[in-house]
Order: structure tokens, then sequence, then C-alpha cells
């Protein structure tokens, strides 16, 4: 009865969910009225419900999921614990069920229908501690799944893959599922139809582990999932078609040969799945390989590997040809054999699509009687293998028979590309942009355009649900973002150069006119995750951003921990990093746990400083950020072609596009790398002469895509500057050639990651007053790795800028106040964990750069591979360099390969000279960065024996006069004079070639190059 208390309690119940409904629609916050008046109701509903354990355990469970939503995890996740222990002791298996996946349901609803990461990754975690506590071990694998497949999704790789080394590990999780279910088909005969559902969530979590493996490239994962899946694998080959409860019509219909999906396909797929498990990790070795070959800068070991799998594909007779070539066209995109690719795409493609159809499978299916469950598997396979055949006539670049296929899809699934738009799944942009692509291809450019904003929506809205902008960096890195993007830009181009009346105006874009909505496209894409930073840092409070800035370094450091304990290469030392991570965030060392700490939220207010963050295209303000006189030239590159566009404050100037891919440019780039490294070790040898053409003549292929189109423009400039993408982050762009000679020596050259963080630079250094001082530290190290030239390179800036050396204790504090900052020591580069690339060693990584705040104009690493970093096709490059700007500098200059000592000191030595003449004769003016380190490049390259020896000398009487004093840099410099003489040495015989680009090209200015050293020189 209504009046009665259980009644009450059920109305009490039914109003809290209300609320607590109406309080997550409204988006105001964890305390927000709605929530304050679901916890009362829920307080009243449980007093009322006093002595009715079932009805109780329920309000307990809204109890918990109210908590995820106003983000008390920690009391959620205990509740849910306690909530698991009770109804264990009941053994109400029903009830036990029922909540359970009401928390999962839930988790899910809130990420799909809501974007609150959060609150899912909580509802996740309450799933955990609940079935853990209720000893319900399959549970606790579907609540495992679930967690990871949101990790995974919201591209937190790192932490999926710790909770999948937790999940397998001995004595774990999946080991207890898959215990107890072998324990019922041991125990019962009758319960044989079990052997089903094993099979496939045995299958579902070896694709999750296989997805996580292709996005982290870690071997160790895969090699250690192989083996525990292996041991569960049941010793003969289940088929589980005979145990499905299917009817002798329903068997009838799966198995007829038009449907594709019957017996005869499921026994081929179960006996051939060990062979096809091995075929694929094959394919997945040769890719880690290739990648290890490339950062060793070897590109013919690095396609050796991809060839070697090929090769391996012809010798495979157990396979389908179609799951073999699955992988095999992938493989040779990867090697640009684009012929190769499209004589092997036939023999892809599904025979469903191989002809003109006029047949809706729907109806043809109903016109058979098909039975509802049998239609809806049979239309979901096909639309799999259209999805299938769209992306691998994409990936072979076979527009014209993705066109045929296209139409054939439409004819025969009608409802194909209205659900991706519809019913999106985490990868249906892709889809969109593959057909999107295929429509461009085929001139049919407003078919184009509308999928790829169809795909661009999708993508935006998944990037809006992360709120951690490292894992918003990972979701603009996919290869096909830049698909995407190049896509948009190129059909917004070809639009300009049609008769259309519709301006991009009636599609709802921002722009005027079609050439410059193609430029906002380009930059739509390029440096976002550090573009938002630099928003907020704009429109937030100093207390919101330093509050992120602290919780963004404590996930940094926690997530390279984690990765260091997934492929710890010396458990000691592992182990020590824990405990003095542990320490510097203040968390006990015996409870602490880095995968639960790392899997820790992020607080609201830091989640919401990047939620409000969003690209706002302004072509006259991306045009007027760019300095009078100078030429932009932006690059946008995909697997089918480059594109370039030469920009001026005026507008674009002109555009080249062409069929140079992104694997030929890794091929191009990554042999340049290569032969550098090489020529740096014998700079005189034998073969110094071939090396220096080889990297000529890559340098001139380079040159012809982005510099030649623009000649005439970039003669007339008085500054170059880059906004490049992908590979060419990492290649010397000053050594391009202009009129047969380096860049360089003709411009200033500079390079910046997007014409919107240009913006946002310039803006900062107009508007936001630089520090004053200096901070110049010399790092000599110690032992066989001693730089013995950083002394007297640091004794000369000092010199220039008048200030005395930075003593190494007091360096960081240092910072804040420093117009200039400069390093000269050791780099070293991790690339499997990038904010854990170092100068100065620990004590100085990327992930410490990008939590100071600094007002500096300029930082300079004068390090090996310190402007280098990770390489991603959202163009966020996880290193120092944007992690500098990202700090409030204006620009950087890091190493792109390992430096040659001695010259680095005199390039430097030339460039703070630069600087101090330039800032004393400006007459107040100050100095532009980009004209003082072109200046110095070019003094650089024009030394000969004579005005070499001159600089030598004077970089040693510099250092003999600081003997004794306060002006000389801390460290050993016991061997320094044996060095300097032979140098002086190599500098009298000629041995010293300074055109070579080893010596005056490793390294890259980035940021805000047209930035003036303005304050005052410091006083000695």
């Amino acid at each position: 009865a209504a009046n009665a208390p259980r009644g009450q309690a059920a109305v009490y119940l039914r109003r809290a969910c209300l609320n607590h409904a109406e309080g997550i629609s409204s988006k105001a916050g964890a305390d927000n009225e709605q929530f304050r008046q679901a916890e009362s109701d829920l307080l009243a509903a449980l007093s009322l419900f006093a002595h009715d354990d079932m009805n109780s355990q329920i309000v307990v469970c809204h109890q918990i999921l109210l908590g995820c939503s106003r983000g008390a995890s920690e009391l959620a996740i205990s509740k849910a614990k306690y909530l698991g222990g009770e109804l264990h002791k009941t053994e109400s298996s029903a009830m036990s069920h029922f909540l359970g996946v009401l928390m999962l349901r839930f988790a899910h609803s809130q990420f799909s229908r809501n974007g609150n990461v959060d609150v899912a990754a909580t509802c996740c975690q309450c799933a955990i501690a609940y079935y853990a506590a209720l000893d319900n071990h399959l549970g606790s694998l579907w609540a495992a799944e679930a967690y990871i497949t949101l990790l995974k999704t919201t591209h937190d790789w790192a932490l999926a893959e710790a909770k999948i080394r937790e999940t397998i590990k001995p004595a774990g999780i999946i080991h207890a599922a898959f215990a107890y279910i072998d324990g019922i088909l041991t125990r019962d005969a009758n319960h044989q139809h079990l052997q089903v559902p094993r099979a496939s969530i045995l299958l579902e979590f070896d694709t999750l582990v296989k997805s996580v493996c292709s996005m982290t490239g870690r071997e160790t994962l895969r090699a250690g999932w192989e083996e525990v899946r292996q041991a569960l694998q049941p010793r003969r080959p289940v088929s589980t078609m005979k145990f499905l409860p299917l009817s002798a019509e329903a068997r009838a219909h799966l198995n007829d040969p038009q449907l594709g999906c019957g017996e005869s396909e499921q026994e081929h797929f179960i006996r051939t799945y060990e062979t096809r498990n091995s075929f694929i990790t094959g394919y997945f070795t040769s890719i880690d390989h290739s990648f290890e070959a490339i950062g060793r800068g070897d590109i013919d070991a690095a396609e050796a590997q991809l060839q070697t799998f090929i090769h391996s594909c012809d010798s495979q007779n157990q396979l389908k040809e179609r799951e073999i070539l699955s992988h095999k066209i992938p493989a040779l995109a990867q090697l640009s054999r684009v012929e190769e690719m499209r004589q092997e795409l036939p023999r892809f493609l599904s025979d469903w699509f191989s002809t003109d159809s006029r047949a809706d499978s729907r109806l043809l299916f109903n016109l058979r009687n098909m039975p509802s469950d049998v239609r809806e598997h049979a239309m979901e396979v096909r639309a799999n293998t259209a999805h299938e055949d769209i992306a691998m006539c994409f990936t072979a670049q076979a527009w014209d028979k993705g066109s045929v296929i296209l139409r054939r899809i439409s004819k025969t699934l009608p409802e194909f590309t209205t659900k991706i738009r519809t019913e999106p799944k985490p990868d249906s942009w892709q889809l969109l942009t593959f057909i999107g692509a295929i429509y461009e291809r085929e001139g049919n450019f407003e078919k184009a355009l509308d999928s790829f904003l169809g795909a661009l929506h999708q993508l935006e809205n998944l990037r809006y649900l992360i709120p951690n902008p490292d894992s918003r960096r990972r979701a603009y890195s996919s290869l096909h973002t830049a698909e995407l993007f190049c896509g948009l830009t190129r059909t917004s181009l070809a639009m300009s150069l049609q008769n259309t009346k519709q301006s991009p105006r009636e599609w709802r874009l921002p722009a005027t006119t079609w050439r410059d909505q193609a430029l906002i496209f380009m930059e739509q894409g390029r440096a976002r995750s550090l573009l938002e930073i630099l928003q907020a840092q704009k429109s937030s409070s100093t207390e919101s951003i330093q509050e992120w800035m602290d919780q963004s370094y404590r996930a940094r450091v926690l997530s390279t921990l984690v990765q260091s304990r997934c492929d710890p290469q010396d458990e000691a030392d592992v182990t020590k990093r824990a405990a003095k991570v542990a320490k510097e965030l203040g968390i006990p060392d015996n409870s602490f746990d880095p995968v639960e700490e790392a899997l820790k939220g992020w607080h609201d207010t830091t989640a919401q400083v990047f939620k409000s963050t969003m690209f706002l295209p302004d072509t006259r303000g991306l045009l007027g950020s760019i300095p009078s006189g100078s030429a932009v030239i932006e690059v946008a590159i995909c697997m089918s072609g480059i594109m370039v566009m030469c920009i001026s404050s005026e507008g674009i100037q002109s555009v080249h596009q062409s069929s140079l891919g992104v694997y030929q440019l890794r091929r191009l780039v990554v042999a340049y790398l290569g032969k550098m490294q090489t020529l740096l070790k014998d700079p005189v040898g034998d073969k110094a002469a071939q090396l220096a053409a080889s990297l000529s003549d890559i340098s001139a292929i380079l040159s012809a895509q982005l510099i030649k189109p623009f000649t005439a423009t970039i003669r007339k400039s008085n500054a170059v500057i880059f906004v490049p993408t992908s590979y060419l982050n990492v290649f010397p762009l000053s050594a391009l050639i202009l009129d047969g000679e380096p860049l360089i020596l003709k411009k200033p050259v500079y390079q910046i990651p997007s014409l919107n963080v240009l913006r946002h630079l310039s803006h900062t250094a107009s508007n936001i007053p630089r520090a004053t001082g200096a901070s110049v530290l010399a790092d000599c190290g110690t032992g066989r790795k001693q730089l013995h030239y950083v002394g007297p390179e640091v004794v000369s800036i000092c010199n220039s800028l008048r200030v005395l050396p930075t003593e190494k204790r007091r360096f960081l504090s240092s910072l804040n106040s420093s117009e200039i900052i400069h390093i000269s020591s050791h780099g070293s580069e991790n690339y499997s964990s990038p904010w854990e690339s170092t100068v100065l060693g620990d004590e100085f990584r990327v992930v410490d750069m990008a939590k100071i705040g600094t007002r500096a104009s300029l930082v300079a690493f004068s390090c090996c591979l310190s402007g280098k970093g990770q390489i991603s096709s959202g163009d966020d490059l996880v290193g120092f360099s944007h992690a500098v700007l990202q700090s409030g500098s204006l620009a950087f200059i890091g190493g792109l390969w390992k430096v040659d000592d001695a010259t680095t000191m005199l390039l430097m030595h030339l460039f703070y000279k630069q600087l101090a003449a330039q800032r004393n004769d400006t007459k107040g003016g100050g100095t532009c960065l980009a004209v003082a380190w072109h200046r110095a490049v070019r003094e650089l390259y024009r030394l000969d024996s004579r005005s070499a020896g001159t600089i030598h000398d004077e970089l040693e009487e510099m250092w003999k006069a600081t003997r004794g004093k306060t002006t000389r840099p801390e460290g050993d410099f016991t061997n320094l004079k044996y060095m300097m003489d032979l140098l002086r040495s190599k500098i009298d015989s000629g041995k010293l070639d300074f055109t070579l680009p080893c010596y005056w090209a490793p390294f890259s200015l980035v940021g805000y190059g047209n930035a003036v050293v303005l304050g005052p020189l410091g006083q000695k």
C-alpha cells in the first residue's frame, strides 16, 4: 500500500532516481540541488526499508551510483565493497547479478550518453570492488574488461595495459573465472553448452588485449598474454554451433551460402584459430621490429622486417585469402607499393559486393521468412564485411574500385551509411573518412565533404569526452586523423576551383571562402593539445592552472612508472623508482600502488579547465599573427600524398600537392638521420663525401616539395616559418635548399607547431612581461661520457649575457625569473616513455619542464636529442619543444640528433655573441631570435681554419680567465686542456669541414622566432 512504509520507501526511491537523472542532465556540478535531494530521498528510502534486506541492497546500490556522479569515488568504492560482502552472505545470485550489471550499465550510459569519463571509470571501479567482495570471478572479469575497454576508448593505453597485466597475472581474475567455468563443465556433463560462452569470453578478451597491444606496441604484453591464452585454450577445438539453441529452420538459414556465416565458416574459424593467431602475431612483431629499426635510423632494416612478413604470406596455405590479405595489404602500404596493393585487392573483396545487385538484403531475407535473430545476425555480418571492404579499398588507394563497392553497398545495405552516423561506434569516424576519400577521388566533392564533416563531428565528440590532455593528444595521434584533415583540406581546395554557388557558410563553416576554409581545416588537426593548454592558461585562473599542472605532473609521473613496471628492464631499479615517486607524491610507501593511484580520476575543477577549451577558427587572426614579410610553409601529409601551403600575412599565396605519401616521407627522413649519424661518427673517412652527397640528394628531394614551388615568394621574404607535420618534425628544415645553398644561409628559419600556436605566442610576447635574468648551466657529466667543451661554452655565454653560471642546486628555482635559460649537458631520449626523456639526468625531465611556469623568451638545451620528441600524426610532440612552449616560454632550441660537442660549443658561442651584439646595437630595440640564429649558423658554416682557430683561442682565453673565480661553472674539467688542444689540431689540419650538415644543422628553433630579447643585461 502507498501509505505503508515499504510503499513510501518505493516512492522515495523512485523520486531519488528522477532527481539523480535530472542532476546529471543539468550538468550543474557535483553539489547541485537535484543530487542533494536524491541523497536525502535515498536516506529516507533506506530508513523505511528497514529489515527488508533485498530492497535495502537496491537502495545502497543507488547510493553508490549517486556517489559516482558526485565524484565521491572513495566512498562509492567502499560502499560497493560493503554491498558485495553483504550479498555474499545471503547467496542471492539473482540480486547479486542484477546489481553488478546495474553498475556496469550505468557506467556505459554515463560514457556513451553523457560523455562523463570520470563517472564511468568510478562505476567500473565500484563494480570491480563489488564483484571481488562477492567472490564472483566471472563478474570480476566482466568488470575488468569493461574498465579496460573504457581506458582503451579514451586512449589511456598505459593504464589499459596495466589493468590487462593485473587481470592475467598468475592467480589473477581471468584464471579464477575460467577455473570457475571449467569446474562446472567437469562436474556436470549436462552443462556442456557452457562451452559457447567460455569460447566467447576468451575470444573477446583476446581481441581486447590485441587491440591494446596494437596501440602500445608492447611485445612483452602480447607474449605474456599468448602464454596465458594457450593455457586457457581447450585441448580440442570446440564446435560452438552444435551447442547453440537453434531450431532446425534457423540452422538451415544460417547455413545458407548467401549468408556466409554458417557452420562451415565457424568450423574453419575454430580449426584455424591458432594458425590465424600466430599469423597475426607475426604481423605485429614485424611492425614492432620495424619501428625499433626506425628509432635507430636504419630504414633498410625497418623495411626488411615488413618484407619478411610479406614473403611469409605467400607460404600461408591454411588461412583464407581474405584473412591473409587483411594484413599483407597494410604491410605493402607501409612500403608504398601501391600497384601491388591494387593487384591484390580483388582477391580480398567479398563476393557480396563484387557484382551488381538491386536487391536490398533485408527485403531478401524477409522474403525467405528468415527468423528475426538470424536475419539481424546476417545483416550485422554483411555490414562488418562492407566496413572491411571499404577500409581495404582506402588502404590500397584503389579509388575506382572503392566507388564501385560503395555503390553496391548502398543498394544491398541501404541503412549502412545512415547507421554509421546515427549509431556511431568509437571507430565510425574512420569509416566516414574512408567513404569521404572515395567520394573525393571520384569528384563528388559535396558528398565527400558531407562524409568528412560527419567524421569530424564524431571525432570532436570523442575528444570532448576525454578530460585528460595527454589522452586527448593520443586521440588525435592516429594515421587516420591525418587522413581526415587532409581530406577536408583537399576537398575545400577542390571546391574553391569549382563553379559552386555554395559558400562555406551554407555548410555552417566559419570561413567566407573555400580557400580560407582549407587553411582552417589544416590547422584544426594540428598540435591541438598544446593549443588547448595555451588557451586554458589564457582563460583560466592562476589557481586552476596551477592545480591542473600539479595534477598533470602527478598523472604523468605515475603513468611512466606504470609503463616501466609493464616492461621492467631492471626490477630493482623499478622498485627504487616507485619508492621515489611515492615519496615525491606524499603517499606511504607500504600502501603505494601506482596503478590504483593512476586510475584515480581528474579533479572536476581541472577537468573543466579543458572541457571549456575549443578550436575557434579565425582566418584573420591566424594571418595577423604572421610577422610582416615572412613566408609560412605549412605542410599536411597522408598515405596518398602531401599538401603544402605558402602563406603570408596577406593570405594563402599558393598551394602545392603531390603524390609523396607519409611512408615515402618516412623513408627519406629516417634515411637522412641514419646517414647523418654515420657521417658524424667519421666525418673525414672514405665514405664521408658519399654520405654528404646522399644527404644533399635527400634535401633536394624534399626541397622540390617544400621550397621549389614557392621559390619566388621565399626569395622576397625576410624569414621562413615552417609548420611541419609527421616526420618533418625531426628533419632539419634549415638544410632544405634554396638557389643551390642551404636555406638557413639565405634566410632566418624557424618552425612553429601551428599558426594558432604562433598566434598565442605572439599575443603572449606582446602582452605578458618577460623575465629579465638568465640561467646558464653546465653539466659536464663524469667518466667516458664526460662533456669537456660545455665549460668554455657556458663561460662564453655568461660573458655575452654578463651573468654568472647557475649552480645546479639553484637551477630549478631560477627558471621563473629568467628571460634566457640555457643548459649544456647530456640529453637522453626515452622513445617508449617520452615524458621520461631527460637533460641533467633524472633531475630534469620532460615531465618536469611541463609543470614549470616560466616567462622566458628563449629556452636552449645544448644537448643531444633534446629537440626530437615522439612524433604523432596530430603533430603534438611529447618532448621538450612542446613542453617548453607549454610552460610559458616563447621559443626553444634543441638538438635533433647526437651532436658534436666541439662544434656545438662554437655555434653557441657565435649565437649568444649575436644576441648580445644586436641588443647593444639596436638602442633598446632588442634582438630577434631567428635572425641571431640565422647569422650564427651562417658564420659557423663559413668558418675556415683561420677564423675557427681565432674563435678557439678566444674561448680558451675566456676559460683561463675564470680560474679560481665564480665565473667558472661547476664540474670536473681536468682533461679540458687536452681536448682543446685536440680541437685546435683538427682545425689546423683542416679535418673539420664546417659545411657538413652534421655540424651546423643539428639544432632546430621552435616557437616564436620573432621574439625579441628585451631584458637588461645582467651584472657580473
